[in-house]
């Protein structure tokens, strides 16, 4: 499927990774002050990214219903960590569901590498990278 008008990560590249910065690292800062484990704070930044990254891969395999389907499970996903419910079984039922669709969100995946990349320098820059209490 063709996903024109799309930017996709080379347009994030392109205008300075807006993806990362207003959302991916803010959503890391915040999982990392909010909840129990670094894993949690992972997935509850990919389910983040998964609501604003223009996911040029979801849309090229499954067309905006897929880039939709991605935003409302990035919710979805979001609130069940938020409430300390069960998300790893979520994430186990998305991923056979996705298999299924041939959805996959490579754009999420490269902002969150990014993300965690640049996590560590960038909360150096900040002087933030120590957990609250």
């Amino acid at each position: 499927m063709d996903a024109p008008g799309a930017r996709g990560i080379h347009g994030e590249a392109l205008e300075a990774l807006p993806s990362v910065f207003d959302f991916g690292l803010p959503a890391l800062r915040e999982g990392l002050a909010r909840l129990p484990t670094l894993e949690s704070a992972e997935h509850y930044t990919m389910a983040e990214l998964m609501t604003k990254v223009e996911d040029t891969t979801a849309l090229h395999r499954c067309g905006p219903p897929g880039l939709a389907r991605l935003r409302r499970d990035g919710v979805r996903l979001k609130q069940l960590i938020l409430q300390g419910g069960d998300y790893p079984s979520l994430l186990a039922s998305l991923n056979d569901e996705y298999r299924d669709l041939r959805l996959t969100m490579g754009g999420v995946a490269d902002c969150m590498a990014l993300t965690f990349a640049l996590h560590p320098l960038h909360c150096i820059e900040r002087y933030d990278c120590r957990r609250p209490g």
